[in-house]
């Protein structure tokens, strides 16, 4: 955290500056440092009365996109993977969908993302998973909202990423599980037939 900020204090203090540009290349971190580096660049930004770039790399997501909203203007890559940003808190409906396939499932304060309880005597012993996620991409100036289940990937693949600023269950006591890992044996075809019928109820246009 020290270096960065240095690095963003000497950035915002050079001799007839013009703007400050950030290669963002982070799959994410702690949701609090990201937000204190968000304010001090937005208030060096303010101070100095110059615009902030940023430049998304291989992964700007999580809290690495998080940082890259307190640019003005955010360029990327077509096959940069940009978004699943934290803040993004609303549950779509995920947790009736999951309700579905007998899934108990929601949301936790101060987390983000669709959460379940493990079983005390099985895998994890009571640990509490995510299992869905919300997320934001950009794509040449445009902001896409979307969202993830698990239902049967490959839970080994999380372990190199930090998902939504949350470290694995050795240092934060949280994991990732999906359907399958909870030994529920859903096909695809059934998950989107049931997002089908959720997202009707969820999204249907009401009158007044």
């Amino acid at each position: 955290m020290r270096r960065y900020t240095a690095a963003i204090e000497r950035a915002f203090h050079l001799r007839r500056l013009k703007g400050v540009a950030l290669a963002v290349n982070s799959p994410g971190g702690s949701a609090a440092q990201s937000q204190l580096l968000y304010r001090r660049i937005r208030q060096l930004a303010a101070e100095r009365n110059v615009p902030v770039f940023a430049f998304a790399e291989d992964v700007a997501a999580s809290g690495g996109y998080w940082l890259a909203l307190a640019a003005d203007e955010i360029y990327a890559e077509e096959t940069s993977l940009v978004g699943s940003i934290g803040v993004v808190s609303a549950g779509f409906g995920l947790s009736d969908v999951l309700a579905r396939f007998g899934v108990e499932a929601g949301r936790r304060k101060g987390r983000v993302g669709i959460w379940v309880q493990r079983s005390p005597s099985g895998p994890g012993r009571g640990r509490e998973d995510k299992i869905a996620a919300i997320g934001v991409r950009v794509r040449r100036g445009i902001a896409y909202h979307g969202m993830s289940l698990n239902v049967a990937p490959n839970l080994a693949h999380y372990r190199a990423i930090v998902p939504c600023g949350i470290p694995g269950p050795e240092v934060s006591g949280f994991g990732v599980t999906s359907l399958k890992d909870l030994g529920i044996g859903a096909t695809l075809a059934e998950m989107d037939a049931a997002l089908r019928a959720t997202f009707e109820e969820a999204f249907s246009a009401r009158g007044p």
